[in-house]
């Protein structure tokens, strides 16, 4: 636009110098000593005038030039700004949960039992199961406490157990919180039979003698397997396991 206005403009002055000129050229010379030295003084007038318009017609194209870049980069930052501030304060979807764990007495996720994982017998043992709800609603809840040994099949990650049952607890926990359930147990009494151990547990005041037996010094598993209520299904549904290792100190 400016190289148009630029262009326009001298091409206006030319032609008025043009016809200026022609108009001297076309009259009758007049007996003036200084004449030409006028006409001459008038032309360079006339060639600085051209040249300064030629300047400023430049300067404005330069600094067109000039705006033109200056909005281009002012643009690009301004996009670059703006994605970074989006993702910046855009929340990140979330991916729905349950946590399960299972704190000591001491409330760590360590030192279940003595050292070297020894349970003494008659000694009670205090434990709490912590299940996280990040599913979005309420959940209902089980947990079901099988007892093992490093001969037997544990649960795995898609399907759980057929070992023997110590205990079984159903809760509601609210969406975003954590419930602790108690886990209270000591081993009353090991029979010994055929070579193998047997042992009488007390899990929150309920008894069980087990079927299971494990030669002497070899670990006991406790395995706690979590699971969730589907209401299309109309029952509980297997979700995630944990376990933990004993062996008996009488």
């Amino acid at each position: 636009m400016t190289k148009r206005l630029c262009s326009k403009a001298k091409h206006k002055r030319t032609e008025r110098h043009n016809k200026s000129w022609l108009t001297r050229l076309q009259s009758p010379p007049r007996l003036r000593p200084l004449g030409w030295s006028w006409s001459l003084t008038a032309l360079e007038t006339s060639f600085a005038e051209s040249a300064s318009s030629r300047q400023g017609c430049d300067w404005a194209i330069r600094m067109e030039k000039r705006t033109r870049v200056f909005l281009a980069f002012f643009l690009f930052f301004l996009s670059v700004y703006a994605a970074i501030a989006y993702y910046a304060t855009t929340s990140k979807p979330s991916q729905p949960f349950m946590g399960f764990g299972i704190y000591s007495g001491q409330g760590s996720l360590s030192g279940y039992t003595g050292s070297g994982s020894a349970v003494y017998v008659n000694q009670t043992y205090h434990w709490r199961l912590n299940v996280t709800n990040e599913m979005g609603t309420t959940q209902f809840v089980q947990i079901i406490t099988r007892l093992g040994n490093n001969q037997t099949i544990g649960p795995n990650s898609t399907s759980p157990s057929t070992l023997e049952v110590l205990g079984n607890s159903t809760m509601f926990v609210a969406n975003k919180s954590s419930i602790l359930q108690s886990f209270d147990w000591k081993v009353t009494r090991v029979t010994a039979s055929g070579g193998l151990n047997h042992l009488t547990l007390d899990t929150n005041g309920r008894i069980t003698t087990s079927t299971l037996g494990t030669l002497p010094g070899d670990p006991f598993r406790l395995y706690f397997e979590l699971s969730t209520f589907n209401t299309s299904l109309g029952s509980f549904q297997y979700y995630t396991w944990l376990q933990i290792g004993f062996k008996i100190v009488s």
